[in-house]
């Protein structure tokens, strides 16, 4: 991706809600309006699912981000707000596995057409996690981690969670972060 990469997570365990943020792609936010993504999933965390539908119909306020997509969930929802820059789309998420890219939404979908998703999303969902808090790391995140460390995939496959690659303008590039939630 041609932005700046960044993966901010946000937990409120009193309220047994968490909120985390990827960045998308489309239209910057001019530098003067310009505020950082990283208070979004603050906010949603503290707020709850119900302040990603308040952001979402609040094209002012959201003109002062550069794009997202961003999730918040509880115990009972869970909600997907996505910016380009221009236009926002809220959606509930059903219970299961779901894959977010920088180019949005990308499992399940009615065809999966996103290379990493369509290398990677049904395997998070087949080695679903026990989630056993007793556990060591490599036990409650189980199959997850080695699907996490890129599956043995090379970083210039178009499939690679973990990337390199080179930019149009001859930068390299390189994923910086990503999030198991």
């Amino acid at each position: 991706d041609e932005q700046a990469g960044g993966t901010w997570l946000a937990v409120r365990p009193d309220a047994r809600r968490v909120a985390c943020l990827l960045n998308g792609r489309g239209g910057q936010a001019r530098p003067e309006r310009r505020r950082t993504r990283g208070e979004l999933p603050l906010r949603a965390a503290l707020d709850g699912p119900g302040a990603l539908k308040d952001l979402a119909a609040s094209p002012s306020v959201l003109a002062c981000y550069d794009p997202f997509h961003l999730v918040c969930g509880d115990t009972g929802t869970v909600l997907l707000l996505s910016w380009d820059g221009s236009a926002a789309a809220c959606a509930d998420l059903a219970p299961g596995t779901h894959m977010l890219t920088n180019a949005g939404h990308a499992y399940p979908e009615p065809e999966v057409t996103e290379p990493k998703a369509a290398h990677f999303a049904s395997r998070f969902a087949v080695a679903r996690p026990p989630g056993d808090r007793a556990a060591p790391v490599s036990g409650a995140w189980g199959q997850w981690l080695t699907l996490a460390d890129g599956d043995g995939l090379p970083r210039d496959d178009p499939r690679a969670i973990l990337a390199r690659g080179t930019l149009p303008d001859g930068r390299p590039w390189g994923s910086t972060s990503q999030t198991l939630v």
